[in-house]
């Protein structure tokens, strides 16, 4: 998200520029003299905003580059926060046909019929605004390249679906992270039972008891449902401090 503010900042800053008084195709011809640096100078007075007129007016007038490079960024935006919600929907998936992987808070009742039922039902309304806001670009894209020759008469929609995209981002995220995000916890007890049957700690044992033999215990710890760590002791294959000592924190995080 870090990454996404920053190149959408970094977007936003060059639609400071504008090609006001570019009158026709970008010429100026009929613009009083000192319009632009006059209308520029009070616009920026009125709505509080640094504008600067644009350095290529007749660009300006063809092209709305800026605003559709504008909007995708918002897009991309949406992307990682899509996924974002696509994740905790999974892990918070369960409690016992799915991963519960995370606990997630309770905004209202799951179910008329199903008592205790918890839905991911912010997360849901994550992604239907991303898909709104990635809708929206869609709409930009076409309006940028709908212009013919030296002007682009589609920005007022271009601005409407930005605007909107905006909006939804700027009133629901903060909902989101109060009422979802803050509130998610660990599943601890799920997550133990996870890792002790991981191949990832089997793979972290081929150093003490080679290949085939962490080979052999993963497939006995699927096949009888026990945890890796019972089955090396079981077995007499590594002593409790040496495979303390193999699965680690440090060992797990190769440093």
């Amino acid at each position: 998200l870090k990454q996404a503010r920053a190149v959408l900042v970094q977007a936003m800053d060059r639609l400071a520029y504008v090609g006001l008084g570019g009158t026709a195709v970008g010429t100026g011809a009929n613009a009083p003299k000192g319009y632009r640096r006059l209308a520029i100078k009070n616009l920026s007075r009125i709505s509080g905003l640094d504008l600067k007129p644009s350095d290529n007016m007749f660009y300006s007038l063809q092209s709305k580059f800026d605003v559709s490079n504008c909007s995708s960024t918002l897009r991309n935006l949406a992307i990682e926060l899509n996924k974002m919600a696509n994740d905790i929907r999974l892990m918070a998936s369960g409690p016992t046909a799915g991963l519960a992987e995370i606990l997630i808070p309770t905004v209202h009742a799951g179910s008329s019929i199903m008592p205790g039922k918890v839905n991911p039902s912010l997360a849901e309304c994550l992604n239907m605004v991303c898909f709104n806001v990635i809708g929206n670009d869609v709409s930009v894209a076409m309006a940028a390249q709908a212009g013919q020759f030296e002007l682009n008469v589609m920005l007022p929609g271009m601005l409407k679906c930005m605007l909107d995209s905006t909006d939804m981002l700027k009133n629901f995220l903060p909902v989101f992270a109060a009422n979802m995000v803050d509130g998610i916890e660990a599943n601890r007890d799920k997550l133990e039972s996870y890792l002790d049957k991981s191949p990832v700690l089997v793979t972290l044992l081929n150093p003490y008891i080679g290949y085939l033999k962490a080979a052999e215990i993963y497939k006995e710890s699927l096949k009888t449902n026990k945890s890796i760590r019972e089955l090396v002791l079981n077995k007499k294959l590594m002593t409790k401090q040496q495979l303390d000592k193999a699965l680690s924190k440090k060992s797990m995080l190769g440093s």
